[in-house]
C-alpha cells in the first residue's frame, strides 16, 4: 500500500495564495466620508467624499468592502439624517 502526502513546497504555495487573496481584497477598500448634511444614501456625487469635509466625490455608492465614515464634517446641524433610499446599503 502506498500513501502520498502533500509536499512541503505545495503547503507553502497554498499559504502564499491564501495570503495573496486576502491582501488583494483588503487593498481595494476605500474610505467613504459622508459630507453635506441630510441626504439620500444613493447621492454619491454630492455626499460621498474621498476625504473628511472634502469636495472630491466618488462615482458610486459604497460597496461591501468599503469603509463608511461619519465624522464632525458630515453634518452641519443637529437632526440631520441619511435616508437609505436603496434596497441594500452595504459597507
Amino acid at each position: 500500500m502506498t500513501t502520498t502526502s502533500t509536499p512541503p513546497f505545495a503547503k507553502k504555495l497554498y499559504l502564499f495564495f491564501a495570503f495573496f487573496l486576502v491582501s488583494v481584497f483588503s487593498a481595494n477598500a476605500s474610505d467613504y466620508y459622508w459630507v453635506g448634511g441630510s441626504g439620500n444614501w444613493s447621492a454619491f456625487a454630492t455626499h460621498w467624499a474621498t476625504s473628511s469635509g472634502g469636495s472630491t466625490f466618488y462615482s458610486q455608492v459604497p460597496q461591501s468592502t468599503d469603509n463608511v465614515i461619519f465624522d464632525a464634517n458630515s453634518f452641519s446641524a443637529s437632526g440631520q439624517t441619511v435616508t437609505l433610499d436603496i434596497s441594500t446599503a452595504v459597507c
